[in-house]
Order: structure tokens, then sequence, then C-alpha cells
């Protein structure tokens, strides 16, 4: 669009900041709720079979110039600095990240 790019993550990212309860106790617990954005635990044990390629993608969807906001399933759009939030994301999964059989 015009007024920039928006990536939708779906359920990659969790952005729930303001979880409260036994459900977002439970949220925070699996990763979708805490205080920035995140790459909820689930996902990453369950679903994400090549943490390199999606560490890999994040870096490059972070050059994106025109990078305006973040959509994620669960929580509010990331419009504050959504470029680093990439950066941050992909650092989450650090250097060495493994593979998992498919």
């Amino acid at each position: 669009m015009r007024s920039g790019t928006t990536l939708v993550l779906n359920d990659i990212v969790g952005n729930i900041r303001d979880a409260s309860g036994f459900s977002g106790w439970l949220l925070h617990i699996v990763g979708f709720a805490g205080k920035e954005a995140r790459i909820p635990k689930v996902m990453k044990a369950g679903v994400i079979k090549d943490t390199n390629a999606l560490r890999a993608q994040l870096l490059q969807w972070s050059e994106i110039e025109s990078l305006k906001r973040i959509l994620a399933s669960h929580g509010a759009p990331i419009e504050d600095n959504p470029r680093q939030t990439l950066r941050d994301l992909a650092e989450s999964l650090g250097h060495g990240a493994q593979k998992r059989a498919a």
C-alpha cells in the first residue's frame, strides 16, 4: 500500500501485553503474552521445523524499508519499530538454531 508494508505473521508471533487472570498466566507460559513481541514456545516446539530458515526470513523482512506494521493473530499490531522487532525475534531464535525432522 502507499502507506507502507504490513506483514501478517499470524501465530508465529505473539504480542499480547495485557493478559491477566488464569488465561493470561497460561498465555504467558506458552509464550503468546509478555512484555514484548515474541515467538511463542509452542510454535518453536511444535510448528517451526527449521529455525535457521525462520531466522533468515525474519532478518530478510527486517530490511524492508517500507515496513510499517506487523499483524499477529494473538495481540496488538506492532507499529513501533517493526523492523527492530523482527531483528529481536530473529535473535531470540539464536545463532545456532537447530533443524528438526519434518
